[in-house]
């Protein structure tokens, strides 16, 4: 038997010897939460190894701790994540399901790290992407979504299905129909296949997908046939005690000792070893790391100061075109992602500016770096995600906000997660732009103003283009914060001019630089409202200003957010602290947007102010007839409404 083989065989006795002593330790309640061992499994993890390079990345699942142990070698690191001791290679966050390694990542997502590993391959020399997948992951749309994905754009992805024949406590064969292999190759993917019950064959076969992986920079899927000996989870295993043994005959660990290529008491010898591991590590201090909100706040408005203006003669979505070229020009690494962006595909002769303009002829201007993609905005966000960890700034468009509810599993369970869980921070470069809004007639499914599903969730940046414009240096920023950004475009926005006329009683002042809050304020006289909005309802409000001053001789202190998560309360209480009356004027419902994350920071506060506070917002169920939109939206006439109604007690 070649070296190599039998050296993998005996690091894999090793990590089932490990396993071993941690589901004792959990057994003894040393461990809480939850384990998920590889015994059974462990040959194909330590042949793997063998054949990466530094430059590539295993993205696991959440059985993945022979990954972790074959790649490092560090298994005290491990343990000590696990029983969540000081020196975890996570520092205690991540437990035994999210791990990190110099060439490894894991998450317990089903199928969700595919197209990160897609991503991360991306416009990589030499290294390659490894997404880790079990048959359980077999019914996940975004693994097909990943694999026509990967063909389409040539990613070097090796996609590796441990086939247990079980998921979870369900036999594969009851939830699954057709054949893997035909699946694959439907998607143009080279399909390699192998039993690690014959350890040459599976040797080489790892070899050969990795090899044809690396050389020919375009995507394969390798399934390897392997046997789960131990439970799902701690002791969750229904199987017959027929049907374990029938799986231990085609244990290829017990074969290769039984045939003298491994000594037969080396496994003795390893379980002795990480008893006496796991007894030192149960005794030291206990990790006392947590997840820090300050952090991202404090990162993102130190990093995010834009110092370049926008063309005021522009309209707004020339300004966003001319940001994204900007971007583009200043960084060589910089690339866009989206549907219908590319001005001329292949087979088009006329151009086409994207569904929306903004794109324009930027594939034209910077070929190869502003590229179609299918119609599969889960994997373009998981795509996107991989190739921002890998250090590449990437900017992906998703051509209508309504459809931002397809990514929500990538930007909460992968994309904000990945920047803490695993005890460091981890630069992702990565903003997601998308159009939001109605009146423009599109119906209920291409009209609402969801930013409110994206806000409270730490680590995510949610910023909305004001009427006052795009400077043009804004994604550069945006992508130098290091945490994902959603960029929400009001569609009526496009076609404006920066927002320069207004009221002639009120000056525009900077509130915390160009992307902090844009504020309006009455010259020479006191503000007796205190009013926050954002995006295009910013240029509804201050329609509103001339009929609130000329008929009512109301005035008000006018604050235009633009970031709307990380929120800075700060503003707010200057103004309304002086009014004690707060309007807050959106798009979005304000059960879910910006009116529930104030008042959530305001009762965060130690001494909040006693406000008076209403809210003008629209809602969801926008039809496409012009008295359905116009019902559900906000207007003029609302607001300046609900401004009298606050301040006086004259009804309209």
């Amino acid at each position: 038997m070649p070296e190599q083989v039998r050296s993998a065989a005996a690091q894999a006795i090793r990590i089932r010897a490990f396993e071993t002593a941690l589901i004792e330790e959990f057994g003894r309640g040393a461990i809480r939460g939850t384990v998920h061992t590889s015994i059974g499994q462990e040959l194909t993890p330590a042949l793997l190894p063998q054949y990466l390079v530094p430059q590539d990345m295993i993205f696991g699942t959440h059985r993945s701790h022979a990954y972790f142990l074959s790649l490092t070698n560090d298994f005290e690191s491990l343990a000590r994540e696990i029983m969540g001791r000081q020196g975890g290679c996570s520092l205690g966050l991540g437990g035994s399901q999210h791990l990190v390694g110099e060439q490894i990542l894991t998450n317990g997502i089903q199928g969700g790290f595919v197209p990160i590993a897609g991503g991360f391959s991306l416009d990589q020399e030499v290294g390659i992407g490894i997404a880790i997948i079990g048959d359980g992951s077999l019914g996940q749309g975004i693994l097909y979504e990943t694999l026509n994905l990967a063909a389409v754009l040539s990613m070097p992805l090796l996609v590796l299905l441990e086939d247990n024949e079980i998921a979870q406590s369900t036999p594969s064969r009851s939830v699954f129909r057709g054949e893997i292999k035909s699946r694959v190759e439907g998607f143009g993917l080279k399909f390699f296949e192998a039993q690690d019950s014959e350890p040459l064959s599976l040797d080489l076969t790892i070899g050969e997908a990795v090899r044809f992986v690396r050389t020919s920079r375009s995507p394969a899927f390798l399934k390897v046939r392997t046997q789960r000996l131990g439970p799902h989870s701690k002791g969750d295993d229904n199987r017959s005690a027929s049907s374990l043994d029938k799986l231990r005959d085609r244990d290829p660990l017990v074969g290769l000792q039984k045939n003298g290529e491994i000594p037969g008491h080396f496994y003795e010898e390893a379980l002795t070893e990480m008893r006496g591991l796991f007894a030192k590590v149960r005794i030291l201090p206990a990790s006392e790391a947590s997840y820090d909100p300050d952090f991202w706040r404090a990162s993102v408005f130190s990093r995010c100061v834009a110092e370049i203006e926008g063309n005021p003669n522009e309209s707004i979505r020339a300004q966003i075109s001319s940001s994204l070229a900007h971007s583009l020009a200043s960084d060589p690494l910089v690339a866009i992602y989206g549907e219908d962006i590319e001005s001329l595909p292949e087979g088009m002769s006329k151009p086409y500016p994207g569904a929306f303009g903004v794109t324009g002829n930027l594939s034209e201007k910077f070929p190869g770096r502003v590229n179609n993609t299918p119609i599969s905005e889960q994997a373009i966000a998981g795509m996107g995600i991989g190739r921002a960890l890998s250090g590449r700034p990437t900017i992906l468009e998703i051509m209508f906000g309504d459809f931002t509810t397809l990514i929500l599993d990538q930007i909460r369970q992968q994309a904000t997660k990945i920047t803490w869980m695993y005890g460091r921070e981890i630069f992702l470069p990565l903003v997601i732009r998308t159009s939001s809004g109605g009146r423009k007639g599109y119906g209920p499914t291409h009209s609402q103003s969801l930013e409110g599903v994206f806000l409270g969730i730490s680590n995510l940046n949610v910023f909305s283009v004001s009427g006052f414009g795009a400077p043009r240096d804004l994604f550069l920023r945006l992508l130098a914060t290091g945490f994902p950004t959603i960029v929400f475009e009001d569609k009526d926005l496009y076609v404006e001019q920066p927002l320069t006329k207004i009221h002639p009683g009120y000056e525009r002042a900077s509130r915390f630089g160009v992307l902090g809050v844009q504020a309006l304020s009455p010259l020479g006289r006191k503000p007796k409202l205190t009013i926050l909005t954002y995006g295009n309802a910013a240029n509804l409000v201050a329609a509103s200003l001339f009929s609130m001053a000329t008929n009512h001789e109301l005035f008000a202190d006018v604050l235009v957010y633009q970031f709307l998560s990380p929120f800075d309360i700060n503003p707010l209480l200057e103004s309304a602290s002086q009014t004690g009356k707060l309007l807050i004027v959106e798009e979005g419902e304000a059960a879910s947007g910006i009116a529930s994350s104030v008042l959530s920071a305001l009762s965060d506060l130690k001494n909040s102010p006693h406000l008076q506070i209403q809210s003008v917002s629209g809602h969801a169920e926008i039809g496409a007839n012009n008295f359905s939109e116009n019902a559900a939206k906000i207007s003029v006439e609302k607001i300046l409404h609900a401004a009298v109604r606050i301040t006086t007690e004259e009804r309209f």
